[in-house]
């Protein structure tokens, strides 16, 4: 039985082995068992819905399928508050053996080992910026990821960048590894992007497209007033 916040239809908002902009279904566990930025800015994750353990609704792995289906997709996004928190391999393995492919979002502070024999799994695994206050990170993890997984960093200042760069050069070439910013930081998108070529650092930009969709509905004027730069 597991606790579930929400399932539904959508697009791959992130990177991921799929892609931006793949269909997939969310399902979105409830409970987390941190609480990002909370101790150093004030303020929680942008999925406060889910941190709690108690919402949402329990459901078997068999529903969770029979749902599934009803939506004719294949791909699946299985995240959270924090999914490895409920220990889902029984849910993982079914849906793989029905013929799902899965991407899990995990926040690096649990171990992704039990997991690995599980075909058509893929991860994308959090590392904690300084600014997240968070120190409870499974170093273990490093020696799990495999080549079609991704290491995300969200990055809020200049520390958080230099942190960073550190993970890269032990991590280039062992795994994908994206990068993008914490909502109201204090690097841009540009300058972020201008780092990352200038430093040569082995990454890909991670912008959460379902955000920038927003912006782009709510704000037309303000978009067709923008003068973007040629290089970029």
């Amino acid at each position: 039985m597991y606790r579930v916040n929400t399932i539904y239809p959508a697009f791959m908002g992130e990177q991921n082995c799929f892609g931006i902009g793949q269909r997939c279904v969310f399902v979105r566990f409830s409970g987390c068992n941190i609480r990002c930025y909370e101790s150093t800015l004030g303020v929680t994750c942008d999925t406060p819905e889910a941190l709690c353990g108690t919402c949402g609704t329990d459901m078997t792995t068999k529903e969770i399928i029979e749902r599934l289906r009803e939506y004719n997709i294949r791909t699946i996004c299985l995240t959270g508050g924090e999914p490895l928190l409920q220990k889902p391999i029984e849910l993982l393995s079914a849906l793989s053996k029905n013929g799902f492919a899965v991407v899990v979002e995990t926040n690096g502070t649990l171990s992704i080992e039990p997991y690995r024999h599980v075909e058509n799994i893929s991860f994308v695994m959090d590392y904690k910026a300084p600014s997240a206050g968070v120190k409870s990170f499974c170093h273990e993890n490093f020696y799990y990821l495999r080549k079609k997984d991704y290491i995300k960093f969200v990055l809020y200042d200049d520390a958080d960048y230099e942190d960073m760069k550190i993970i890269c050069e032990r991590m280039k070439g062992k795994v994908n590894l994206v990068a993008g910013l914490f909502w109201g930081a204090k690097i841009g998108y540009v300058e972020l992007a201008n780092r990352i070529l200038r430093d040569r650092l082995p990454l890909n930009l991670n912008m959460q497209v379902h955000k920038m969709m927003v912006l782009y509905d709510e704000y037309p004027e303000a978009v067709r007033t923008l003068a973007v730069p040629k290089e970029l």
